[in-house]
């Protein structure tokens, strides 16, 4: 993720609008609780928040009407309201604002009475001290009309929204600066900004000029200056938060004490301290900024990156905990440096006893051990290595896993780490061999099926040219077995077909291969042997079958069985052959009688 100054700027983004917002209700609502307190002033006659001092100027009527239509618009423009009727409410304040301060101005500057110094009462002419009561400051009007077209951009952009928002913000920021001038004017005991008739603005207009300023800042947002500068969790705006504070508490203290000797020079104290305090807090302002940005973003970007390389780290790390395989690092010695979660579930030790270890603790003895060598020569000579692995847990099981062993290389290409992630697959293998297991055998009788038995025979008769070995082939039949089913029915004839089946290996060899075919016929591979033995087994089948004639629930019947005999290699080496040549000795059993044996010969025919 890149990271670039501007984004550490304006980190403020990342501050609750809701709070601002807040703000910005506050503000406009102490503004028009001032003007409604003002008007019942003029009605009362107590002339209201006029009076703190007997020669302070009050807020005049007109000045109250407007503070009490501009603050319920801040009000309502903070809730961000998308309703009718707010809009055109403060559609037309901000109509109202703006001329009613350009009437005030053109009056002051043409000499022209409009009549509207009092629009609201017709109060005889009074005075407190030397200042005329009710009349409108020339510079009221104006910062009146820097409201008016700061609300303006605010509720209806006229253009790009960023560029009227920070417009709003500067105009907001020029009313606080004057509302503040003037405060710090009366402080001195000296009201500032007279203008054309030398009507000084009252300290309670002040006081709300300040209020809606600040509401209309936030209501801008924390992305604009000057907010901007100071909010946030930057090291530029903590930095910018404290220097500020000191340095503004350090120049208006200063300045307090320059107005004493300021005094001496004949000169207006509050105005003259105020343009240099304002002066100084601009230029300090640039300067702290500037000093701000060239410690704080440095320390920014290491932060950012630090919290970014964390964050990977931790998420990194997560995953890895939390991953469904098990995870082995190792030094390039081969010892365990870590393990998660998933290594100790499978193979039951623990992170404290695997570390340190070296994973032959795992070995069960049943993998090569050049598997083992192949595997360590790879992955040293910089290679990626994968396979299999039959593993021993702790208390002894073993278990099959599936292993992929990397290299770990720092930024020179030196291996410092192997990473081996691995995957439990017994329950796979054992999946596996019960569908290999299936593939093979009679689902009947469990013995192996036709598939499994040709495959072998071909294999034996490989065997047979290459080391001169001999065998048999036998090809067994129960006779008179569709008479069975259809008498006693399919399930008498499944039971019986088990009974031959566990007969059958009882009378051969575990080296030897016994499969059915299909329906009542068998077949076995004797290995190694000559026709000797192979009447021999054959003879034993014969009279064992013929002995257990009486069957399970009182079911009598004969059961004999007919054997076909063909010898390998004096028969034949290729399947093809051997199969016919016992298929044609068994037709010949059947024909001579049944339950008995005949050993092909090549005068045979089918």
């Amino acid at each position: 993720m890149e990271i670039s100054v501007k984004n550490i700027k304006h980190d403020a983004l990342s501050i609750n609008k809701y709070n601002y917002n807040r703000v910005a209700q506050v503000c406009g609502g102490t503004a028009a609780g001032l003007g409604v307190a003002a008007i019942m002033g003029w009605i009362s006659g107590f002339l209201l928040l006029a009076s703190i001092c007997f020669d302070y100027v009050p807020m005049g009527q007109n000045t109250s009407i407007a503070f009490v239509a501009l603050g319920c618009a801040l009000f309502i423009l903070a809730y961000h309201s998308t309703h009718p009727v707010a809009h055109q409410f403060i559609k037309i304040v901000v109509i109202f604002d703006l001329l009613f301060a350009i009437l005030i101005i053109v009056q002051y500057f043409s000499g022209i009475n409009f009549g509207i110094n009092q629009v609201l009462f017709s109060t005889p002419e009074k005075t407190s001290g030397m200042v005329p009561i009710s009349m409108m400051s020339s510079m009221t009007a104006v910062t009146f009309l820097l409201i008016g077209i700061s609300l303006l951009l605010l509720s209806f952009p006229l253009g790009s929204e960023r560029r009227c928002k920070g417009a709003a913000s500067i105009l907001a920021t020029m009313v606080v600066v004057i509302g503040s001038t003037v405060i710090l004017g009366y402080s001195y005991a000296t009201p500032l900004f007279y203008w054309a008739r030398r009507v000084p603005m009252s300290l309670t207009t002040a006081i709300a000029f300040v209020l809606m300023g600040i509401g209309l800042i936030s209501s801008a947002g924390p992305q604009y200056w000057p907010l901007y500068l100071v909010v946030g969790s930057s090291t530029r705006s903590r930095l910018m938060r404290v220097f500020l504070t000191l340095v503004g508490t350090v120049v208006l203290f200063d300045f307090w004490l320059d107005a004493i000797v300021i005094l001496h020079l004949g000169r207006n104290p509050a105005f003259v301290s105020s343009l240099l305090a304002i002066l100084t807090l601009v230029v300090s302002n640039f300067i702290i900024s500037h000093i701000a940005n060239k410690i704080g973003n440095p320390i920014d970007r290491i932060e950012v990156d630090h919290k970014l390389v964390t964050e990977r780290f931790q998420k990194l790390s997560g995953t890895i905990e939390q991953s469904p395989n098990a995870v082995m690092i190792t030094d390039i010695k081969g010892n365990i440096e870590y393990v998660n979660s998933k290594f100790t579930q499978i193979t039951g030790y623990s992170r404290e006893e695997a570390v340190g270890q070296n994973p032959r603790i795992l070995k069960s003895g049943q993998t090569p051990p050049e598997e083992y060598k192949r595997l360590w020569e790879t992955i040293t000579a910089g290679g990626e290595w994968q396979g299999e692995f039959y593993n021993k847990k702790k208390t002894g099981g073993l278990y099959w896993e599936h292993a992929y062993i990397s290299p770990i290389k720092n930024s020179e290409g030196v291996i410092t780490h192997f990473l081996a992630v691995k995957e439990d697959i017994t329950e796979r293998k054992r999946a596996e061999s019960q569908l290999v297991y299936m593939a093979n055998r009679d689902p009947l009788t469990n013995l192996y099926n036709r598939r499994y038995f040709q495959k072998d025979l071909e294999r034996w008769l490989t065997h047979v040219q290459r080391y001169k070995i001999h065998g048999a082939l036998l090809f067994v039949d129960l006779d008179n077995f569709k008479n069975i089913n259809d008498t006693f029915g399919h399930q008498t004839g499944d039971k019986l077909l088990k009974t031959v089946a566990g007969l059958l290996r009882k009378r051969i060899r575990r080296t030897d291969t016994l499969a059915r075919l299909g329906g009542d016929e068998f077949a076995i591979i004797l290995h190694r042997t000559n026709l000797e033995q192979t009447q021999s087994v054959a003879r034993e089948i014969i009279e064992s079958i013929r002995r257990s004639a009486a069957m399970e629930e009182n079911e009598s019947f004969s059961i004999t069985v007919s054997i076909g005999i063909a010898l390998f290699p004096e028969h034949g080496t290729a399947i093809e052959t051997l199969l016919s040549s016992a298929d044609i000795a068994l037709y010949r059993a059947k024909e001579e009688g049944r339950n008995r044996l005949c050993i092909y010969t090549p005068d045979q025919k089918t």
